[in-house]
């Protein structure tokens, strides 16, 4: 019995410490993605996931140097918008969206294997452009794109 107690009074701190270590790993995880944000995009077929990038930083960083993935670049005022492949590991589908959340124009950009990097304006001004992995984009030229928080 003695045995047993020691057993738990060593254990039970250690087994507190890691739940504690596990429980501040979530929330720092989570803190994390809530700085950056999320959204799923709904394109006419499926929801994708997205990371959201509404600050001059996170539009400027864009998916550069990032696994695959989605990006949802969210804008204050509708403008004509200049993407750039820089740093791009994989080819991208560009979404250009109007206010309105319609597909202007989608455009497979490929990744930059010169320098400096080409810029590839929007077709008119737009709000918002979804950047996704090359073949990702499965909706159409003037379909309304929907996206909630994740």
């Amino acid at each position: 019995m003695e045995t047993r107690r020691a057993f738990y009074q060593v254990t039970l701190p250690l087994r507190r410490l890691i739940a504690a270590s596990l429980l501040l790993s979530a929330c720092l995880q989570a803190g994390q993605a809530a700085a950056e944000g999320c959204a799923e995009v709904w394109d006419g077929r499926r929801w994708q996931p997205v990371a959201l990038a509404e600050t001059e930083a996170e539009h400027a960083a864009g998916l550069s140097g990032r696994p695959p993935g989605g990006m949802l670049f969210v804008y204050p005022r509708p403008e004509v918008r200049w993407i750039w492949m820089q740093g791009m590991s994989f080819d991208l589908d560009i979404v250009w969206l109007d206010a309105e959340r319609r597909a202007l124009a989608v455009e497979r950009l490929p990744v930059c294997g010169e320098s400096p990097c080409p810029l590839y304006p929007s077709p008119g001004p737009v709000s918002y452009v979804l950047e996704l992995p090359a073949g990702g984009f499965a909706g159409q030229i003037g379909q309304r794109l929907d996206w909630r928080d994740c």
